[in-house]
Formats: structure tokens, C-alpha cells, sequence
């Protein structure tokens, strides 16, 4: 399995792309290019492995170490790099069919102490876009599901009459979620530990986030009539209270932990898909 190696205080040149690992920022054109963790932990590896064949296991075993995942995800993480590298037409990532990929280009290595990227460096800044509010005469801030890069999820929450198991079967929907949230490696989700003291307490969702110091909170609402499930589910911006994503799920209630598992993977599915997009 290939060792990370520890290059500190260099940065990445090659062509139009800045790669820099310390500040963990992608500049294109001196502009910054919003990656996730994984996929900028692929390119950065792909990057240090430069011309050299990395085979799927050795990139699986090394992005994910600690944890299982599907080939899917190396899949997703090597087509979102393609999208953004090859914009020109230049393919940097082969592909070699039932062995793995190789990153191809003219890197130059650049010591970070030096100024030669000074001004490019300056033009990378956390930005939000303010926007009027006509009715409250108040600035809200315009976020995006491109920004998150954080999660807490909350205990799930009953609505209506609550029955004897309700809190169980809240915390265990958290729960599954919060694995298959983790598998994905598509965003960094607080573990199940960080947020049961919020299941017995009533507190604003964007203030526990804040707590939590997460970019965004997951919160989810159930129905049960007799065999019948309904579950809506919500993600809010913390700094700015906006609603970023919401969907709602049908199920028939036979296996309590099958339906966790099942609901589990069909949001993780949908949102996963939002984020890509």
C-alpha cells in the first residue's frame, strides 16, 4: 500500500492549476475551485504519484483506510476531477482498464515560503454573497450545497402522538444515516456520540450546528400510521438559517432496522446526488 508522503511547504504547478496542500486549495486561473475532502485528497494523491500507475486497491486502501467503501465512490471522486482538469481538452488522468489511473501532466513543485504565487494565493478567500431582503430590511446570506463541507444529524423527531419507541427509532435513523454519510466520504459528518445530549433537549436546529461548528445540520420529522412510514428530511445553512435542501421518503414499516438501513441509503442516495450536482 503507497504511503502518503509529507511535502510541507510545497505547492503544485501545472498548467492553468495550482495545487496547494497545506491551505488544501485548488486554484484555476488564480480562482479557487470548491472540491470536497475526498476528491481533493485524490487529486492530491494522484498529483504526488505523478506518471506513476496507482491501481484502485492502493487508492481505495489509502483515501479510505480506515473505513469500507465502494469502488463507486474512487469512480465518482476520478470523473468530478476529469470534469475540472480537462475543461481544456487535455486529458490528465488515464485511465488503464482493470488496473487503475495515472496522472499525467508537467508538475512543478514550488516552495510554499516563496512569493512566486503571492498574488494568486491573496485572491483565495472565503466569500458569501450578500443579498437585500426587501420585506425585513435585513442582509441574508446566499449559500449553496457546494459550500457544506461539515454535517451534524440530528435525532430524528416525531411528529404527532409519540409513541413508547419513538426515541429509539429517531436516534437509530440518525444513526444509520450518519454511517452511510461517512461511507459516502462525500462530506465530514460529526460522529453519533457529538450529538445525543441534543436528543432530550429543545433547541434551535442552526444553533446546535453552531455549537457543533459545522457548515450545515441535517433534521428529519416521521410519521407512523399502523405499517406505514412517512419521513421528511431537511438540511439548514448554520451561518445563515437557510433551508439548502429538503426531501421527503414513503416506506411500508415491517423491519424496524431494515427500514433505517434502507431510508438511510435512499437520502444519503439523494443527497449525494445534490452535492454532485
Amino acid at each position: 500500500m503507497h504511503e502518503r508522503t509529507e511535502n510541507k511547504g510545497v505547492i503544485y504547478e501545472f498548467g492553468k492549476f495550482v495545487l496547494d496542500p497545506q491551505e488544501r486549495v485548488l486554484l484555476a486561473d488564480g480562482q479557487p475551485i470548491h472540491l470536497t475532502d475526498k476528491v481533493f485528497d485524490t487529486l492530491q494523491l494522484l498529483i504526488e504519484n505523478n506518471r506513476r500507475l496507482l491501481s484502485k486497491d492502493e487508492m481505495m486502501a489509502t483515501l479510505w483506510e480506515e473505513s469500507y467503501v465502494e469502488e463507486g465512490n474512487l469512480a465518482k471522486n476520478i470523473s468530478r476531477l476529469r470534469k475540472i482538469l480537462n475543461a481544456d481538452g487535455i486529458e490528465l488522468i488515464e485511465t488503464l482498464p482493470k488496473r487503475g489511473y495515472r496522472f499525467q501532466a508537467e508538475i512543478r513543485q514550488i516552495d510554499g515560503e516563496t512569493n512566486l504565487l503571492v498574488n494568486r494565493r491573496l485572491r483565495v478567500k472565503v466569500s458569501q454573497t450578500i443579498e437585500p431582503d426587501n420585506e425585513r430590511g435585513r442582509l441574508i446570506t446566499s449559500s449553496s450545497l457546494s459550500e457544506i463541507q461539515s454535517l451534524a444529524v440530528l435525532s430524528f423527531q416525531p411528529l404527532g402522538v409519540k409513541l413508547l419507541d419513538d426515541d429509539f427509532f429517531g436516534l437509530g435513523m440518525t444513526d444509520a444515516l450518519i454511517t452511510q454519510l461517512s461511507r459516502a466520504g462525500q462530506i465530514q459528518v460529526r460522529p453519533t456520540s457529538s450529538i445525543l445530549k441534543y436528543n432530550i433537549l429543545e433547541q434551535d436546529t442552526v444553533s446546535i450546528g453552531r455549537q457543533l461548528q459545522v457548515d450545515a445540520v441535517l433534521e428529519g420529522k416521521f410519521q407512523r400510521l399502523e405499517n406505514k412510514l412517512r419521513l421528511t428530511v431537511q438540511m439548514l445553512h448554520t451561518a445563515s438559517g437557510d433551508s439548502l435542501w429538503a426531501d421527503s421518503f414513503n416506506t411500508e414499516f415491517e423491519d424496524i432496522f431494515d427500514v433505517q438501513d434502507q431510508i438511510a441509503i435512499r437520502v444519503v442516495g439523494a443527497l449525494n446526488k445534490k452535492l454532485s450536482d
